[in-house]
């Protein structure tokens, strides 16, 4: 899925000018909580990664969407020895 989205923004004329290497996965971080982490990188002109960031995080919460996946946010733990 994640070499597919990075085919597509490699192919985006507005996007590729400014793309130095192309997004990928970088595999599973860790597992936590019963969460997968999973990351991912590309690398960008110097001060032109916010379009590309932009346009990579719709097509990965779009992806995700068309195959049943559901990114859920990070359970908060409370500590109750904190003041």
């Amino acid at each position: 899925m994640f070499k597919k989205i990075g085919q597509d923004i490699s192919a985006n004329p507005e996007l590729a000018g400014d793309l130095l290497e192309p997004f990928k996965s970088q595999g599973i971080a860790e597992v936590e909580d019963g969460t997968l982490v999973i990351r991912a990188k590309f690398k960008a002109k110097a001060g032109r990664n916010f379009m590309i960031r932009r346009a990579v995080l719709l097509a990965v919460h779009q992806a995700f969407r068309e195959n049943g996946i559901q990114a859920v946010p990070k359970p908060l733990t409370s500590n109750p020895g904190a003041a």
